[in-house]
């Protein structure tokens, strides 16, 4: 960021905020995902409890603890779902079941990359869709981009079949605003090259945020602000994630030069209807019966 060391940065958030200091917690789980090595598991091999290991296991509908007649599948993403054991739980999602896991679909790795493509972006769909969860997935892939290399099963130029119908709708409601899907970012000619960012801020509504520094070894800061304060602290390398609380307070995002991922239900789109002029909308899809169903396994 301009080059600046992790406390210089830290200066600039003593120097705009009410309350910053170091979350225990979260820095310990963050050192463990930096240090850990990869381990690919068959779906049938128990999951081994070491802290020094990210589990991965490949789930198809062969591996259903009980088999059920299923609808047929829309296109071929729909039949496959990624377990990720993490090395220790998420610290701060205690109402989790089984805070330990990440259910990956083939759909996020496609948003992954879109939001590595795009500087302004909205994540909507319905509420309790995982969209809070898909930011873990984007804090894990930017940290352990080998983990997403290595089981992305999108290829350069792959397409996706077309948007479900309900997806379908939600794109013409929004006349105002170009929708984009997963398939957009496979009709390109050019190899994809994704941004990933030096300092992540997970931020509730521009008032309360996480500070994940990418690139280096250092704590996790936990910053109390104002939502102006954002663009004191970070640049053009900086993405931030945000995500709506009781307070209801729009999007704020004048002067800020950082990428954004704005998670939002669709039935709040007053919370981001100034932001969506500038930025691109994003659908977060619906798991398949399949996908619920292996999810449903582990917790």
């Amino acid at each position: 960021m301009y080059d600046a060391t992790y406390e210089q940065i830290c200066k600039k958030v003593h120097r705009w905020s009410d309350s910053c200091e170091a979350d225990v917690d979260i820095t310990a789980w963050v050192r463990v995902i930096q240090k850990a090595r990869i381990l690919q598991r068959l779906p049938e091999e128990p999951w081994l409890e070491d802290q020094a290991l990210i589990q991965v296991r490949r789930m198809r509908a062969e591996h259903l603890e009980s088999q059920v007649d299923l609808p047929e599948s829309k296109h071929k993403y729909e039949d496959t779902l990624d377990v990720i054991k993490l090395p220790s739980p998420i610290p701060t999602d205690e109402y989790s079941p089984a805070p330990q896991f990440l259910f990956i679909r083939p759909d996020e790795y496609a948003l992954f990359k879109c939001f590595g493509q795009r500087k302004w972006c909205i994540l909507t769909g319905n509420p309790g869709i995982s969209k809070s969860w898909f930011q873990w997935k984007f804090i894990l892939f930017c940290y352990r981009q080998d983990l997403f290399d290595r089981f992305s099963p999108l290829e350069e130029r792959e397409q996706l079949d077309e948007p479900k119908e309900d997806e379908e709708a939600f794109k013409k409601s929004k006349t105002e605003n170009e929708m984009y899907t997963q398939q957009d970012q496979f009709e390109q000619k050019e190899p994809t090259i994704l941004f990933i960012p030096k300092l992540i801020v997970q931020t509730v509504e521009g008032e309360e945020s996480f500070l994940f520094f990418i690139d280096q070894i250092s704590d996790v800061l936990l910053v109390r602000h104002s939502p102006i304060d954002l663009k004191l602290f970070t640049d053009e390398n900086s993405t931030i994630l945000w995500e709506p609380a009781s307070n209801k307070t729009p999007v704020d995002y004048s002067g800020v030069k950082g990428r954004i991922i704005a998670s939002v239900s669709s039935h709040n789109e007053e919370l981001y209807h100034q932001f969506r002029k500038d930025a691109k909308i994003f659908m977060m899809p619906c798991p398949s019966e399949l996908q619920i169903r292996l999810m449903g396994q582990i917790h």
